[in-house]
């Protein structure tokens, strides 16, 4: 099974990061539809980071929250 590389993770955080303030910044209610859906997109790409990275990766990014 094919893990995510380093460049491929960092890109995929970058876009966690943007995607989080986008909701943070524009959408000031919880009950925004809008809101509520880029923070499922959030909540998809940390599974995906979670599941995916490559386990020396994994580790980097546990215990640093970056790559």
């Amino acid at each position: 099974m094919v893990k995510l590389d380093r460049y491929d993770a960092q890109k995929l955080i970058e876009a966690r990061k943007e995607i989080n303030g986008i909701a943070e910044y524009n959408y000031t209610s919880e009950s925004n539809p809008l809101y509520r859906k880029l923070c499922t997109i959030v909540n998809k790409i940390d599974r995906v980071l979670e599941t995916e990275l490559d386990s020396e990766l994994k580790e980097e990014y546990d215990r640093l929250g970056r790559l």
